[in-house]
């Protein structure tokens, strides 16, 4: 889903006693600058199974509005070091929005 111009865009609105399941799907998602890209909307309480997989990077991908808490992973590879993030938006700063399972520390 690309847009040329600045849109608000919802990949999977999953409303309420809806399911979605897309495991292992790829996704290209853009919009202009001004629009946002909502990846997971549970708007109404459904339920929704669309886990994403970023592989390893030696930082892991700058994300605004495409994940959903729980939801993405990411693997980041620093020196010797690999590490397993999970998307939270409750982690914010420099290098958030991601938990790191084994320091379980926001990043």
């Amino acid at each position: 889903m690309i847009s040329a111009e600045a849109n608000n865009l919802k990949v999977f609105d999953v409303k309420s006693n809806g399911k979605l399941h897309a495991n292992v799907s790829a996704y290209n998602l853009d919009t202009s600058t001004g629009g946002t890209i909502t990846r997971i909307s549970k708007s109404s309480g459904g339920h929704a199974h669309a886990p994403y997989l970023w592989e390893s990077h030696d930082t892991p991908p700058a994300v605004v509005n495409v994940n959903a808490d729980g939801e993405d992973m990411a693997v980041e590879i620093a020196g010797t070091d690999i590490n397993l993030l999970v998307y939270n938006s409750q982690c914010t700063g420099n290098g958030g929005p991601w938990y790191n399972v084994a320091l379980r520390t926001c990043r």
